[in-house]
């Protein structure tokens, strides 16, 4: 009994001599195409972790100040990490692999075009194969909605005279969010989007899909994001804080993994 006194003791002495720092917890709903799911995503001390409450298995965490992306596979035990040195890295890959095949596609027949296209797609680099995204145009409608009872205005992603995307905007006083929690939610997207552009196929081959959200151009947080291409959308449904010390890390014992090789 003395012995389970001292440890608690020394676990009270702990949590009183740390300072509380807030956990932003962020529950947002997604529909991708019909199917549905329940996402969490919990901030603390410039780090951001995303877990599927809906199907488990992978989670995602962003580390700010580093600027890395490592996603997360539980059933093996394993990571991939995305940092700066790895996106150039890809890029340059990439850019090599499209020049390459933008050259043996010339020339063919659109039938022929139309089965290649095909097999890339099946390799998971149709993206590949699809001419540079040029950014869409942002429009500022005037138009306000709430979610979560939190106010947000409507900005549409133009492509010509077509709405390839809406975003609800909201800014950081209207979400009521640390300084901190909030530069580090901007920093990921605009971290993503970079990704998204540079390595969208070998997000493709580990299975991950990033909408273009044009975020570097725009202030604010998306509390509704709609994809009309892909047919997705997401909003977010609470947000809270809580004080607690939360240490955001890779669970130990696991195993960094080789990124997937890219190749015709």
């Amino acid at each position: 009994m003395k012995k389970c006194l001292v440890a608690a003791a020394v676990l009270v002495g702990i949590f009183i001599s740390t300072p509380a720092v807030a956990m932003t917890r962020i529950y947002l709903s997604a529909d991708d195409n019909g199917l549905t799911s329940r996402l969490l995503v919990v901030i603390s001390n410039h780090r951001i972790r995303l877990n599927d409450l809906t199907r488990s298995g992978r989670e995602f965490l962003f580390l700010a100040k580093q600027q890395q992306l490592i996603l997360i596979d539980h059933s093996r035990r394993e990571f991939v990490q995305l940092g700066q040195a790895e996106v150039e890295q890809i890029g340059e890959q990439i850019t090599g692999l499209t020049d390459q095949l933008q050259a043996q596609l010339e020339g063919l027949t659109a039938e022929k075009r139309t089965q290649v296209i095909a097999m890339l797609d099946s390799l998971g680099l149709a993206d590949l194969a699809e001419p540079p995204m040029v950014p869409g145009r942002i429009v500022m409608t005037g138009q306000h909605a709430a979610s979560a009872g939190i106010a947000c205005e409507w900005v549409r992603i133009m492509h010509g005279k077509s709405a390839t995307a809406e975003l609800c905007l909201a800014e950081q006083s209207a979400i009521n969010l640390p300084e901190s929690d909030y530069a580090a939610l901007r920093q990921l997207l605009i971290f993503t989007q970079t990704l998204r552009q540079t390595a969208g196929p070998l997000l493709s081959k580990l299975g991950v899909s990033i909408p273009a959200v044009e975020t570097s151009r725009i202030k604010g947080l998306p509390m509704i994001f709609r994809d009309h291409k892909r047919n997705l959308s997401v909003s977010v449904q609470a947000v809270d804080q809580i004080d607690v010390v939360l240490g955001l890390k890779l669970p130990s014992g696991y195993t960094r993994a080789a990124l997937p090789r890219l190749g015709l």
